[in-house]
């Protein structure tokens, strides 16, 4: 066992055991460290809730968006369907256009006939 010397001993009487300046500051900051964590604590609490209704409008989001996927998918399917059918009525368009000037032309050829025959 370590024996105290007089010294040790002395310095045990004669010193002061009541806050001084550095001792304030010390409590003061451990209190204020003490204040700080006590407020992140709480804010984490709130956060808690916030992340909940955060949580929940993120899954709303995700409805919305799936939903709108769909009705993008639809409406591209929609729009193929109205393209092939576009794409058909102008070949049957085309086709009818032939047709009207090649009776044009078989016209013209008869009108041409009659007009000759009526001048022999």
């Amino acid at each position: 066992m370590a024996r105290f010397g007089p010294y040790d001993t002395q310095w045990l009487t004669q010193a002061r055991f009541e806050p001084t300046a550095a001792r304030r500051r010390a409590l003061a900051a451990g209190l204020l460290t003490f204040a700080l964590l006590a407020a992140l604590a709480f804010s984490m609490a709130g956060r808690g809730s916030e992340q909940a209704a955060l949580a929940a409008r993120l899954a709303e989001a995700e409805r919305a968006a799936a939903s709108l996927d769909a009705e993008l998918e639809r409406t591209r399917a929609e729009l193929a369907l109205e393209r092939a059918t576009r794409q058909e009525l102008q070949r049957q368009a085309d086709g009818l256009g032939a047709r009207v000037a090649e009776l044009s032309q078989q016209m013209e050829f008869l009108a041409s006939r009659r007009t000759v025959a009526r001048n022999d």
